[in-house]
């Protein structure tokens, strides 16, 4: 999983990576807990790419996911439902650190990028590595997604 650092604001560094269909999900911030915008530009991806996603995403160091764009609402459940599995495996949700989720169906590229450079800190969490990670589409696309990402950031660090 290759990474493009996209922005470095007031503390904040904002990575990309695109995933196909397939492709592994990688802990790349080495232990370092963050949030990650998953945005699913076009078709949804398989059914046995989208669980093994999640479960890779949830035994990472991700605190936060953030679904956006196709059928963004089941990709959030099966995030759900991996961490649901791996409390069950253990015996216990106290075993496993908390991993927020939520799903923006409706909400355009401008409002899941504010959503996820403002709202993602809780509790003891203030993020300063960010992933976003492309589900199919293009480069134009992806280029449209991450800099709004990085205005979002820029606004932020002016606050």
């Amino acid at each position: 999983m290759q990474l493009t650092r996209i922005a470095d604001v007031a503390g904040r560094q904002i990575y990309a990576t695109r995933l196909a269909n397939g492709e592994s999900f990688s802990d790349t911030f080495l232990a370092t807990p963050f949030p990650c915008l998953l945005w699913t530009h076009d078709a949804a991806p398989l059914q046995e790419f989208r669980i093994q996603l999640a479960r890779e995403l949830t035994r990472s160091d991700c605190r936060y996911a953030v679904c956006g764009g196709t059928d963004c609402e089941r990709l959030h459940d099966i995030i759900d439902e991996a961490i649901v599995e791996d409390s069950l495996a253990t015996g216990s949700e106290d075993d496993r650190p908390l991993v927020m989720t939520t799903w923006h169906a409706e909400d355009s590229m401008t409002d899941v990028a504010e959503f996820f450079i403002m709202c993602t800190n809780f509790e003891e969490h203030h993020f300063s590595k960010f992933l976003v990670v492309h589900l199919g589409g293009a480069a134009d696309e992806h280029r449209r997604l991450e800099q709004e990402v990085a205005r979002t950031a820029d606004r932020a660090g002016a606050l």
